[in-house]
């Protein structure tokens, strides 16, 4: 499942691939049994709720770290109600592409295996990592580019 995973990122090629799939992917009748594995696994592995909160923060503290202002709570669930019902089409999507040469039957023992106490721990350790990582990320970022705006108004342009 690993390979399956890593397979669309291995070339810009396959990238270009995916992207393809993606956005014709609307249009397309995905097998509902498929689809319903799809939908497991996603409830099982948190994967858009995973990904809304990486996006939220990082965006969170970029804003902090440009403009020196916190987002009130009340604003961030804001942002995150607006982008994981969109993000969720997007990843159905995408997961359907990277597994859609696995068994239902491999599909089923992945589900299990993502469900299981270990593998959940993992996951949520990697993604507290991650996000934290990346929102380390995003504040340097956004330190930079207040100090470059800052120096831009000194100078008057």
């Amino acid at each position: 499942m690993l390979q399956r995973e890593m397979q669309p990122l291995s070339s810009p090629e396959e990238v270009k691939r995916m992207q393809r799939y993606l956005m014709s992917f609307p249009m397309q009748s995905p097998r509902e049994s498929r689809l319903a594995l799809i939908r497991r696994l996603m409830e099982t592995t948190k994967v858009a709720e995973s990904s809304t909160d990486q996006a939220v923060s990082i965006s969170a503290a970029s804003v902090q770290a440009i403009s020196n202002v916190t987002p009130s709570k009340e604003q961030i669930a804001d942002v995150r109600n607006d982008i994981l019902p969109r993000l969720q089409e997007l990843l159905e999507a995408k997961m359907y592409y990277t597994y859609r040469t696995a068994t239902d039957e491999e599909m089923e023992q992945y589900i299990v295996m993502q469900a299981s106490k270990p593998q959940q721990r993992f996951t949520q350790d990697e993604e507290k990592a991650l996000i934290y990582a990346m929102t380390q990320e995003a504040v340097d970022l956004g330190v930079k580019l207040r100090k470059v705006a800052l120096e831009q108004r000194a100078k008057g342009e």
